[in-house]
């Protein structure tokens, strides 16, 4: 950890102007620590063998030390007040960085290391319970892996004129980059468009400005045969996945590989579904089709669509998002419209939408 107390009960941070000799107490558990330093290693306070602290817990890395002191810097740059590890007994956490500006705190937690959802639920809840916003951002390892529908929906944020965005702090180069306006085809191949900001003034002037608009991407027929491939090979490989979609498919009367053109029109979707949104398309039409013969009711074309996304792994839990749930009627309204423009569709009722 970067912070200590003095004897004197005085905050410091971990520096090479600190004396070794001196006692440093950790803010969490109030026992003694050591000051580390060295000629590579940054300098930070480290708790004494088999100590037992919740601070321990956290196994900071160096990468983490010295990204989250780097964004300390980043946010004061604009005046803003900011400190590190403060903790809240209440909630027993402390965010990497705590902004003040004025009445209004922000935490700023730094995520290095793999972080389940439901341990993410927590600490959010927990900031809750104070009234204070936290501001997630990912670090490098997050750009080494493959990024996945789970970790987007787990650390994503949105506006209205940047879409979905998730945040980064690259070392390196010391500079927060920003990947808006997440999409995903019908392959599962994720787009966005980057930006990044050295200074937090930039980043700030961007969020308040930005006018983005983007075109929808049109069907083409490399996806397609990409697609296509997939399903073939998965079936021809006795895939689970793919054995269940297409034997969900054959008792209706039909085939995975039957797949209609149009519903490759819009490829580019928020990630809303764990598999291709064309597979999901395919699903609810032959659904509709074999049990009720194209003519429903509205109330059963909705239970149908929410049927088969969870039959496709469920939808996502967007865990910075409020309301992103409704992302998912808007989608099936909208695929509503495609379907009463290629098929011989009947709602009994309309009004609901």
């Amino acid at each position: 950890m970067l912070t200590a107390l003095t004897k004197d009960n005085q905050l410091v941070i971990a520096d090479k102007k600190l004396r070794k000799k001196d006692s440093y107490f950790c803010p969490v558990c109030h026992k003694q620590v050591r000051l580390r330093r060295g000629k590579i290693l940054l300098p930070h306070f480290a708790h004494r063998q088999n100590a037992a602290c919740f601070a321990l817990l956290e196994n900071e890395s160096e990468r983490h030390l010295v990204g989250k002191l780097a964004i300390l810097n980043f946010f004061k740059g604009a005046n803003l007040e900011g400190d590190l590890e403060v903790y809240f007994p209440a909630i027993q956490q402390r965010p990497d960085v705590l902004l003040t500006n004025g009445q209004h705190q922000t935490a700023i937690e730094f995520q290095c290391s793999p972080l389940s959802a439901e341990r993410h639920k927590q600490r959010n809840k927990g900031y809750q319970s104070l009234k204070i916003p936290v501001i997630w951002i990912l670090g490098e390892p997050y750009l080494e892996r493959k990024l996945t529908g789970d970790k987007i929906a787990q650390f994503a944020y949105f506006r209205k004129n940047l879409g979905i965005y998730l945040l980064y702090w690259r070392s390196k180069l010391q500079v927060l980059e920003v990947h808006y306006q997440l999409k995903i085809d019908c392959s599962q191949k994720i787009y966005y468009q980057v930006m990044q900001f050295s200074t937090y003034y930039d980043y700030a002037k961007w969020l308040s400005s930005a006018q983005i608009s983007v075109k929808a991407s049109k069907g083409n027929l490399s996806v397609y045969r990409k697609l296509m491939k997939q399903i073939q090979t998965g079936i021809f490989y006795n895939s689970t996945n793919y054995r269940s979609w297409q034997n969900y498919c054959y008792v209706r009367g039909s085939s995975l590989m039957q797949i209609p053109h149009w519903l490759f029109q819009d490829l580019q979707i928020k990630p809303l579904f764990r598999q291709s949104n064309v597979i999901w398309g395919k699903l609810v039409i032959v659904t509709i089709q074999a049990d009720y013969h194209n003519e429903l009711l509205l109330e059963d074309y909705l239970n149908i669509c929410r049927r088969i996304t969870d039959l496709l792994g469920g939808p996502y839990n967007f865990l910075q998002i409020p309301n992103a749930e409704k992302w998912y009627d808007d989608f099936y309204k909208k695929f509503y419209m495609m379907l009463m423009q290629n098929l011989m569709l009947k709602i009994k009722n309309k009004s609901a939408m």
